[in-house]
């Protein structure tokens, strides 16, 4: 018998892809991000120097600006992800 992909088990499972080899892996977040509506114009998700991913501008931006657009299909709630993960509903 073949092996078959696991299946999803949360919302967040769903919607990431398995990073390709050649690729980092926020690359996948940055993508999830677009096609959810998220405006990125003027920023960059990138590794920190600090460790882990961050966001930069990669333009100027006017005080008191919005720097970019983040909907609400575009947030990852805590509470959705639990009622939607087989594990967290039967703990």
């Amino acid at each position: 018998a073949g092996n078959k992909p696991a299946r999803p088990k949360s919302i967040l499972q769903a919607h990431m892809k398995r990073p390709r080899e050649a690729e980092p892996p926020h690359i996948g977040l940055i993508r999830w991000l677009r096609s959810r509506g998220a405006d990125l114009d003027g920023l960059e998700i990138r590794e920190s120097p600090g460790g882990g991913l961050g966001v930069f501008a990669t333009r100027p931006f006017e005080p008191g600006a919005a720097i970019g657009l983040l909907p609400s299909a575009a947030i990852i709630d805590p509470v959705a992800v639990l009622h939607s993960d087989d594990v967290a509903r039967a703990a």
